[in-house]
Parts: structure tokens; sequence; C-alpha cells
């Protein structure tokens, strides 16, 4: 008796989705060989890496922007099904380390917004804007009930 095997395949174009949007991760690794011009970067949450692929005209800003945290902007491609882009063509590079300053000390803001409450004490004039806040988050949940 013969067995014969008959194997199927079915191939469906990869739906590739692209759209404008940011990114941010710890940049580690800079490729310029041949032009390539892409640096990988790192995120906290979702993809393990994101292949970041930028213009000559942003070079510096990769290169100083090395080790450090950064926030990519441009067009994200994503693969099929996936929630996570893979890769991004890049319109601009932000250093989210560049001149990291201490916040203000309390005493430094005194008088910075005179007339915000418009003569009503402080105690009240919070207590307002966070019942305020409370009666749109509630009004909010009500309309999804």
């Amino acid at each position: 008796m013969a067995v014969h095997r008959v194997t199927l395949t079915v191939e469906r174009p990869s739906a590739e989705l692209a759209s404008h949007g940011f990114v941010r991760g710890k940049l580690e690794a800079i490729n310029l060989h041949d032009s390539a011009n892409v640096f990988t970067i790192y995120p906290r949450v979702g993809p393990s890496k994101i292949a970041c692929h930028f213009p000559t005209a942003l070079l510096d800003d990769a290169i100083h922007a090395l080790n450090h945290s950064v926030e990519v902007h441009g067009v994200l491609s994503y693969r099929d099904q996936e929630p996570f882009p893979y890769s991004v063509e890049v319109a601009r590079i932000t250093d989210l380390e560049l001149d990291v300053e201490e916040p203000p000390a309390f005493e430094d803001l005194l008088g910075c917004a005179p007339g915000l409450a418009d003569g009503v004490p402080a105690e009240d004039w919070i207590a307002t804007r966070r019942l305020e806040q409370e009666e749109e988050v509630l009004a909010i949940l009500g309309e999804r009930a």
C-alpha cells in the first residue's frame, strides 16, 4: 500500500502597518557601516528592541544621545497583528536626559502665580478644584455605565 502525502501551503501577503508616532527607550547601539544609519533603542516595556533608521542630518543627535533615554518620533512600522512597532523611520530624536535640573524648592515657587485663587484661601481653592475633578470623573463613568 502506497502512502501519499500532500502538503498545501497557503501564502498570504504579510500585512504591515505604519503610523506616525513615537517610542521611548534607551539608545544603546549605532550602526553607521556603509551608511546604514540605524540605531537600536531598548524600551522599558513592550518589545525587547526597536530598530531606528535615521537620516544623516540626525547623526550628531544620535551620537550625543548614545547611552541615554530618548524619545524617537517618526513613522512606526508594525508587523501584522503585533501590538508594538519593530522599526521607526526617524524624524526627530529627543534626548530625555539633557538639561535635567533639580526641581525647584518650595520657596522658589512662592509668589509665582499671584492672584491665581482670586483671594480665596488656598485650602478652599484646592478643595474646589478637587471637587470639580471628581464630578468630571463621575460624569464620565456615568456615561459609560
